[in-house]
């Protein structure tokens, strides 16, 4: 059992989310505001086709507070140039990085998603415990005491989505992304800001 891959989620730990749009802004039209909400909606759910790749949406974190990562409750990873520096070209090779225009920021922010597909779930397995969920079907949510991940699937993987579950949302971390986040000490981060779900 020890030698599995460790599969984690990021959570999000405080009563409020970090990050958030900028709403306040003196200037700011209506039609900006619902643009930027349009955008990160559209990436936290793999609807890139609809918008323009290179739009840079405007955000503040709450209390000035410019930690290294700033969650927002999308279901995406936001954080700073830190922490795109510290995996030294390893988080392009499972995602893309959108530059996010924080306000008053010492330096740029990024929001990034996750582009690594791969079938994760292991539903032949979960099918014998639970037959809505069969092998060659989508699917679109599964209770945590299902998790039955395929290991040589997600081995050494440091983000990944399963290509299975439809809309595929749940954002899955590797033990390589964990281990580089504790080396580096990251600030914005709480010991149980990485969950283990599997195994």
């Amino acid at each position: 059992m020890s030698n599995l891959p460790k599969v984690y989620w990021a959570c999000y730990v405080g009563a409020r989310s970090m990050a958030n749009l900028i709403t306040q802004e003196e200037g700011r039209s209506r039609e900006s505001l619902l643009a930027d909400r349009s955008f990160i909606r559209r990436i936290g759910r793999d609807s890139m086709d609809k918008v323009d790749p290179k739009y840079c949406p405007k955000l503040y974190l709450y209390e000035g507070r410019f930690t290294d990562f700033a969650f927002a409750p999308i279901g995406l990873l936001l954080f700073n140039q830190r922490v795109v520096d510290a995996f030294q070209g390893e988080l392009e090779k499972n995602g893309e990085l959108y530059p996010v225009d924080c306000k008053d920021a010492p330096q740029t922010y990024y929001y990034y998603r996750v582009t690594t597909f791969v079938e994760a779930m292991d539903l032949a397995k979960i099918s014998k415990q639970d037959d809505r969920y069969q092998n060659g079907s989508t699917y679109n949510s599964m209770s945590t005491e299902l998790f039955t991940f395929i290991p040589e699937n997600v081995a050494d993987l440091l983000a990944f989505k399963d290509s299975q579950q439809n809309p595929a949302r749940n954002l899955y971390l590797g033990q390589k992304f964990v281990d580089v986040a504790k080396e580096y000490r990251f600030t914005g981060l709480h010991k149980e800001t990485f969950k283990p779900i599997w195994p």
